[in-house]
């Protein structure tokens, strides 16, 4: 099982910098077994247009996706997952997709650490199933305080970690990826 999340910030707004200059290039590739699963191609160049499209990034700076790979997800936990709210009001979207033996998670807004809660919150839902271990948060995750999320029951009464200048949040967070399975 493999279990991946990837949050990609550009630019650091409250610094007053945007992405308007070099360019994003990734890919992912994902095979079982010789079997491809999931293939995923990027570019983006800074000032794009599709940075402001709804197509594209819909104006958003922050961009995450989320990765579980070969295990099935049943109907019931999907709906869970499904369930687990980002703020629209403040600008954030997210969306789940369900493939044959890959779910993948993805979303848009302006706050890094929003991204990181809503991806805390699915993988409490998933380790389980992917991993076949409880839910245990790994240590690292803990090296800020997170505000309060009511998406996440662990972290509501915002005692988790150390607090950090939001500046130092930012430039934590800006890319983050686990290899959890």
């Amino acid at each position: 099982v493999f279990t991946s999340w990837e949050i990609m910030c550009f630019g650091r707004v409250a610094s007053g910098e945007t992405f308007d200059h070099g360019q994003l290039r990734q890919s992912v590739r994902i095979t079982l077994s010789g079997k491809s699963l999931w293939q995923e191609f990027g570019n983006l160049r800074g000032g794009d247009p599709m940075m402001q499209s709804p197509a594209g990034l819909a104006g958003c700076t922050v961009a995450a996706t989320l990765i579980v790979a070969g295990k099935t997800i049943s109907a019931e936990l999907l709906g869970l997952c499904r369930d687990i709210a980002v703020d629209e009001a403040a600008g954030e979207h997210c969306g789940i997709t369900l493939l044959p033996d890959v779910l993948i998670a993805r979303y848009l807004g302006h706050r890094s650490e929003a991204a990181k809660r809503y991806f805390i919150a699915l993988w409490q839902l998933l380790r389980p199933l992917a991993a076949g271990r409880p839910v245990a948060l790994p240590r690292i995750w803990q090296t800020y305080s997170f505000g309060s999320c009511a998406l996440n029951p662990l972290l509501t009464n915002n005692n988790v970690g150390m607090a950090l200048p939001p500046l130092v949040k930012a430039k934590l967070l800006i890319s983050t990826a686990a290899l959890l399975a």
